[in-house]
């Protein structure tokens, strides 16, 4: 079962990525995620590439997943809780089936 945190993001090659939709009720709305990502569960974003950073936010059931952000000068550490993928996926069912694709 995978966990989610309802998030889209962009990245560019080599750049921390960028918080691009926060969905609404979600983990990441909740924890009001914005910004830059800088790590995830202590892993610098800016060497991975997307498929790598997006495996790293998703995860098992019970898990809680440790965003770093960037917000101007400030660092901030967020932790999530997953989404059941049963949940998500009756919610965002495009983002599942992309998901879906990528495993």
């Amino acid at each position: 079962m995978v966990y989610f945190i309802r998030l889209k993001f962009k990245k560019i090659y080599k750049e921390f990525p960028e918080v691009d939709t926060v969905f609404a009720g979600g983990p990441a709305s909740i924890a009001q995620l914005r910004d830059i990502i800088t790590k995830v569960d202590g892993h610098p974003t800016n060497v991975l590439n997307q498929d790598e950073i997006y495996r790293m936010l998703v995860g098992q059931p019970d898990t809680k997943v440790n965003v770093t952000i960037r917000r101007g000068d400030a660092t901030l550490v967020k932790t999530l809780n997953r989404l059941r993928g049963k949940e998500f996926a009756k919610i965002y069912p495009d983002i599942w089936k992309m998901y879906q694709s990528t495993k």
